[in-house]
């Protein structure tokens, strides 16, 4: 099996976020083919944004200063968000530090230049055509992200990840484990 790279750039796919008073993203559609078909095959978007707010996508609205550090907790018993996980019960916990390492002015605009580290833990029983399987995954995500404060808006985001994990399934008691990496770029225009 190869992998076939050129599709997974997502060069060309465009999305909508429709987003509520409050800024938290209540639906993501595809604008084209492409985007479209995306979102058939991952059903959410909430674990690469980082964030279901768009307003306050770093927690709160408080004002940071430049070396600050701050940690946002997020615990989960609905498993829908997770790609993948459609028919899965069981917990999901992201614990991510961001840290605020430099603003600088650009073209008008004061960019906030943000570190980040998540850590996630999932515990689940999942369903996938005629097996059950129980799994733990735990995954460990760093970033660098560029924010324009100006504006509200993600410029920019390098993300890599790496996630460890292992099951049995539930019928057979066979046993796997697995091992993914993941290397995420965003650019907004």
């Amino acid at each position: 099996v190869r992998v076939n790279h050129e599709d997974q750039k997502l060069s060309g796919c465009q999305f909508s976020l429709f987003v509520d008073s409050t800024g938290s993203i209540e639906k993501v559609a595809g604008v084209n083919d492409r985007s479209r078909e995306m979102i058939e095959s991952a059903e959410s978007f909430s674990m690469f944004l980082g964030s279901n707010n768009l307003l306050y996508p770093f927690g709160s609205d408080s004002i940071r200063n430049v070396g600050d550090t701050w940690i946002i907790t997020d615990e989960k018993d609905n498993l829908e968000e997770v790609p993948g996980f459609d028919n899965a019960a069981g917990k999901v916990k992201k614990i991510t530090t961001y840290t605020l390492k430099k603003v600088k002015e650009k073209k008008g605009s004061v960019i906030a230049y943000i570190n980040m580290e998540s850590l996630l833990e999932l515990n689940a029983v999942t369903n996938t055509w005629d097996e059950s399987w129980e799994i733990d995954i735990g995954g460990r995500l760093k970033g660098i992200i560029r924010f324009d404060i100006t504006h509200g808006k993600l410029i920019k985001c390098k993300m890599s990840a790496t996630f460890k994990g292992n099951g049995r399934d539930l019928i057979d008691d066979d046993e796997f484990t697995f091992f993914q990496m993941l290397d995420l770029r965003i650019k907004v225009k």
